[in-house]
Formats: structure tokens, C-alpha cells, sequence
């Protein structure tokens, strides 16, 4: 059973899927939830300088991948996935 126990406006949401803590957001929230940025610091960097908006997933407090997104009208997504 998934649930959203807290959305943060302008840094994101933290909840539950089953027994795993989740948090999708932008680096601010990250932080806050003690999530270490470093393995993805870089690209989601140059992906900032580029305009696109860079959001984080986390599972269970450690980063599982990030999620870009252009700030025009066509958007796109992508999963990065990171490797550990």
C-alpha cells in the first residue's frame, strides 16, 4: 500500500510504498531527508545550467535516480538511472 504523507510546496513529497520511505524532490528536500547528492551532483549540476528543473528519488534515505525536465513547453522526462 503506497501513501503520500507530505508534500513540501516547492521542494516535493515524502511517503511510503509498502515498508520503503520514499522522497521525490529537488535537492532542498534531499537534504532535508539526509539523502547524500554526491554520486549525481555533477550531471544534475549541468542539467541546472542547461534550465531544465532536476527532480531526486529517494528509497529508504539513499538515492535511487533523478528525473529532468525542460522548462519549455514541451516537456520531457527521462530516468537516469545512477550507477553504484
Amino acid at each position: 500500500m503506497s501513501r503520500i504523507s507530505n508534500s513540501v510546496t516547492g521542494q516535493g513529497i515524502t511517503g511510503t510504498w509498502g515498508e520503503r520511505r520514499l522522497a521525490l524532490g529537488n535537492a532542498v528536500l534531499m537534504r532535508a531527508q539526509g539523502v547524500a547528492l554526491d554520486a549525481a551532483q555533477d550531471q544534475s549540476d549541468a542539467l541546472r545550467k542547461t534550465g531544465q528543473t532536476v527532480m531526486f528519488l529517494a528509497i529508504d534515505g539513499r538515492l535511487a535516480g533523478f528525473s529532468r525536465r525542460r522548462r519549455s513547453a514541451q516537456r520531457q522526462h527521462a530516468l537516469l538511472a545512477l550507477r553504484h
